[in-house]
């Protein structure tokens, strides 16, 4: 809207006010590309994060099974990490989840800022 309103008020010639607007836009494709890189970065590194938490989680659930029958019935799951380490599987699950829907949400804004200005 600002830019509309730019382009309609002052008496520069319209060609070198688009112009103007286009090269607002690709400085702000430029940023968004930016911003989008390093997103894929913490979600790459997230991701790590989060299929390291399954490792253990897998590796302490695979304990509990091996455990002599008779020990599983006299250990109780808050004698384990077993707690622990769901929450912090859950909080590795969250932080992926979100970095993954920033990354993809500047991917779709880059696709329609491109299509405006026509790269």
């Amino acid at each position: 809207v600002k830019q509309l309103l730019y382009i309609r008020t002052h008496s520069i010639p319209y060609t070198r006010q688009y112009h103007t607007v286009n090269e607002d836009m690709e400085a702000k494709l430029e940023t968004l590309k930016k911003v989008t890189i390093e997103a894929e970065n913490e979600m790459r590194k997230n991701k790590e994060a989060l299929a390291e938490s399954q490792r253990r989680l897998d590796a302490a659930k695979e304990l509990l099974r091996n455990m002599d029958p008779e020990d599983q019935k006299k250990i109780k799951v808050t004698d384990t990490r077993l707690p622990e380490l769901l929450d912090l599987h859950a909080m590795a699950k969250e932080t992926y989840e979100e970095s993954q829907k920033r990354f993809e949400t500047n991917m779709k804004y880059i696709k329609i800022i491109e299509g405006k200005i026509g790269v």
